[in-house]
């Protein structure tokens, strides 16, 4: 682990905002909670949620799903604007994964 966050440190950049808060252990802590967040709701959605698709779903489902989106898009654009060049990112695997899963 301390080495994987050393080399993801290396390829990021050395000021700027995105990279602070990329940097923040306060920001992956609460990145990890909302993955485990949004594990737990799919439990919830698959057996509470009987809409085919969410326009026709319940207000707080898609409500909550907006909001997992949009968690998930800042921290894909923290990465992506922290790293040191784009086309570093665009090589990072666990980035290329996360652009996927996003």
């Amino acid at each position: 682990e301390a080495s994987r966050r050393t080399l993801l440190s290396e390829r990021m950049a050395k000021d700027g905002c995105a990279q602070n808060i990329a940097r923040n252990p306060k920001f992956e802590q609460l990145s990890l909670s909302v993955v485990l967040i949004n594990s737990l709701w799919f439990w919830i959605d698959t057996d509470l949620n009987d809409a085919v698709l969410l326009p026709h779903a319940h207000w707080a489902f898609q409500l909550t799903e907006h909001l997992f989106c949009f968690f998930f898009l800042f921290e894909w654009l923290v990465q992506l604007l922290s790293s040191a060049s784009r086309r570093i990112a665009l090589r990072d695997p666990w980035f290329i994964l996360n652009s996927f899963l996003l």
